[in-house]
């Protein structure tokens, strides 16, 4: 597995992480890559099968893009907010993730506070996190009220460590949660209308040697996953110094129009910033 801790000691063969002027974190090639090399592997830190997800939504949730589309093509078609995603599955994946948290609190200083946004001003700054699942949100908030009374950290900190879980954990996983998709048994084993065998897909919440690649809508590299084993890969060549992305969202939706793919990322992330940012590398 390829080990944050090398790469920010400048120890990996071919990728290193830098920072621009704004803060903002990205892995670059040390060297020349060929197409079809190996970058990275991850497991995740936590990860929620779709299997586990036994009381499934009877309608699938309006998507951006699929606002988007409705937009295009109806002339008359009003100027409405788009529909709220289900967060049901991330909020599933934060539980998952204090598990850890209370089996390992190490998880958290080692790892997770690595992960953005990294401080609590950042956090603040954001459109906070709902959970579109009452039950699951009630849930997550009994956790998050429990944990300072297991006494995972120093005395000293343990509140406030606590508090800063509660904060910056659920944004965490929204921004840094990635589909765990074998992708050719997706569609080539029967139940497609059910997304193929559900065994074989969830959602991972993956360490800073996986979530540092920033989005490219024109991305040069491309990941799949065997089990919960994420790997990444160059699928053309790289040059020294370029930065290495991959895509945040669907290949699909690559081929779609910019209106398009903006609002699939926003939706995804909640995004309120400017998504020239985001869609910086086309």
């Amino acid at each position: 597995l390829t080990s944050y801790n090398k790469i920010r000691n400048g120890e990996h063969s071919c990728i290193e992480m830098r920072e621009n002027k704004l803060g903002q974190r990205g892995m670059y090639a040390k060297c020349d890559v060929e197409a079809g090399a190996w970058l990275a592997m991850s497991q995740p830190i936590a990860v929620y099968w779709d299997v586990e997800n036994e009381a499934a939504p009877e309608t699938k949730p309006t998507t951006a893009a699929e606002d988007v589309n409705d937009e295009n093509s109806d002339e008359d078609h009003d100027n409405q907010p788009t529909s709220l995603r289900d967060t049901t599955r991330e909020a599933k994946l934060i539980l998952r993730t204090i598990e850890k948290i209370i089996s390992t609190p190490s998880t958290w200083e080692d790892t997770l506070t690595h992960l953005y946004p990294r401080d609590t001003k950042t956090a603040l700054a954001l459109p906070p996190w709902i959970c579109t699942d009452e039950e699951t949100r009630l849930e997550v908030e009994r956790q998050m009220k429990r944990l300072p009374t297991l006494s995972l950290f120093p005395s000293a900190e343990n509140e406030t460590i606590c508090k800063d879980i509660s904060l910056r954990l659920p944004l965490i996983v929204r921004y840094n949660a990635f589909l765990v998709e074998t992708s050719s048994e997706l569609f080539v084993y029967a139940d497609l209308e059910e997304n193929g065998l559900k065994c074989l897909s969830g959602v991972g919440l993956y360490g800073p040697e996986l979530s540092y690649f920033n989005h490219s809508c024109t991305p040069n590299a491309s990941k799949f996953s065997v089990g919960d084993v994420t790997f990444l890969f160059a699928n053309r060549n790289i040059a020294k110094g370029s930065e290495i992305c991959h895509s945040y969202i669907s290949h699909e939706y690559l081929c779609e129009s910019e209106q398009t793919r903006t609002a699939v990322l926003a939706n995804d992330f909640s995004l309120e910033m400017n998504i020239e940012d985001t869609i910086a590398h086309e």
